[in-house]
């Protein structure tokens, strides 16, 4: 890109979709900054906006062969950033889950200094998934997940086979990972829509 060329967003564009390094640096600095705000608004996590910033705009330079054909770019970026973010949110929150599917809430110790928001979303969404389980499927999680009772125990107390208790915690569990998975794409892009990204 030579100093005698167009540099609106459109002409852009169009020369990043030739692979002009100097176009895609152009819209780097242009956009950078914005999402760089809209990751932070949401992460407050200076290092994890960062990270979301660098991977938006390697996206951007992966698929700059159909760049010119972009109507607005800002929506573009923001697709990717909320995307990103919501497989962040989506790795954290199956982590945790695979970690509480072995051991009871009071014995799980989990250092979320770094991440606030997510376990709380996190939370939130486990809370919400609990609640909507059979009432005896629920009570047989509870027991096992917030009590620490074995599956024999809770099988005596209740008056059932431990196979059943076993069986009951394999459909509670399943019901649990995919309320998540299901409820957490929203739950991560609402604030995006709200958030005036490109203000």
């Amino acid at each position: 890109m030579t100093g005698n060329q167009p540099t609106s967003e459109a002409a852009l564009l169009v020369l990043l979709a030739k692979g002009d390094e100097a176009a895609f640096n152009a819209l780097y600095f242009a956009y950078s900054q914005a999402v760089y705000k809209a990751a932070m608004a949401y992460l407050r996590d200076e290092e994890a906006a960062r990270e979301v910033v660098q991977e938006v705009f390697i996206k951007l330079w992966e698929q700059k062969e159909g760049a010119a054909h972009l109507q607005k770019l800002q929506d573009y970026l923001f697709i990717i950033a909320r995307n990103i973010i919501f497989n962040q949110f989506k790795k954290r929150a199956n982590q945790l889950l695979a970690l509480k599917e072995y051991l009871p809430a009071n014995a799980l110790q989990v250092n979320n200094a770094d991440h606030p928001l997510q376990e709380k979303m996190y939370d939130e969404l486990l809370r919400s998934a609990i609640d909507k389980l059979p009432p005896e499927r629920k009570k047989i999680y509870l027991l096992a997940k917030e009590q620490g009772y074995s599956y024999e125990a809770i099988a005596g107390l209740l008056g059932i086979s431990p196979f059943t208790v076993k069986n009951q915690m394999a459909q509670a569990l399943r019901f649990i990972r995919l309320y998540i998975n299901r409820h957490l794409y929203a739950a991560v892009a609402m604030p995006f829509v709200l958030y005036p990204l490109f203000s």
